[in-house]
């Protein structure tokens, strides 16, 4: 099974980011919880999109 790591910072704005490591996906939330969601859609659309990742 292949990983995603992301790592999760404050943004200077205010809210939060998540990048993951080696990977071109990025994406901000308000808060950590929204940013969760935000970090599992992220997840969904890789996995349909390279179906073949495990």
């Amino acid at each position: 099974m292949n990983e995603i790591i992301f790592l999760v910072e404050e943004a200077p704005e205010g809210g939060y980011t998540a990048r993951a490591v080696g990977q071109s996906i990025f994406t901000e939330a308000a808060t950590i919880e929204e940013l969760r969601n935000e970090v599992r859609d992220a997840e969904n659309v890789i996995s349909i999109l390279v179906p073949n990742r495990k």
